[in-house]
């Protein structure tokens, strides 16, 4: 069974189920970067050459004893509840460990799935979309101008006599400075 995933796919969680014995599954799941070789039978059995492991879930199904895999998608992730719907047998019937994989684990690329056993594709749900609109910006001093850009206005007489008295006494501290620094000589 072939999976596409669209470029830049948002939104989209696709739950695996591992069909091995506890023995073989922590083996499976780790991921090891040892002696420069990077080893992951998980992503091997995905059958894709590269995937973002923080964007990887696996856990076991105990884990969730109180709400399941179903509501911890409906809980945890808003996913809506008549898509839970479709799927809830097949995950309730879940046992062991489960792998959610999210959109961005795909890092925004086009790519193809192959999932291979122990893997088996138990659903593929979707997050809820806000619903963006773009209303008109309420006030008129935030829409944009005519791009005429207004004329600055000519500086006040008080204000050109004020720069000019701190001008003035800005020289006649350095002169004071001046003269008492030559008489200390």
């Amino acid at each position: 069974m072939r999976i596409h995933i669209p470029k830049n796919e948002r939104g989209v969680v696709r739950i695996f189920a591992i069909d091995l014995d506890d023995s073989a599954q922590a083996e499976f799941t780790t991921r090891n970067t040892d002696e420069g070789r990077d080893l992951w039978p998980l992503r091997d059995a995905l059958g894709v050459a590269d995937i973002q492991p923080r964007h990887v879930e696996i856990f076991p199904v105990a884990d969730l004893a109180d709400i399941g895999v179903a509501g911890y998608l409906a809980e945890g992730y808003a996913i809506a509840p008549e898509d839970i719907e479709k799927v809830r047998a097949a995950l309730e019937a879940l046992k062991g460990l489960v792998v959610l994989v999210w959109s961005p684990a795909f890092g925004g690329v086009e790519t193809e799935l192959e999932p291979k056993p122990p893997l088996r594709l138990v659903a593929t749900l979707q997050e809820p979309q806000p619903d963006i609109r773009f209303d008109d910006l309420p006030d008129q001093s935030a829409k944009a101008s005519s791009g005429v850009t207004p004329q600055r206005s000519k500086v006040s007489d008080a204000a050109m006599s004020g720069r000019i008295a701190m001008l003035a006494l800005i020289v006649a501290f350095a002169v004071v400075g001046l003269m008492i620094w030559v008489g200390a000589q």
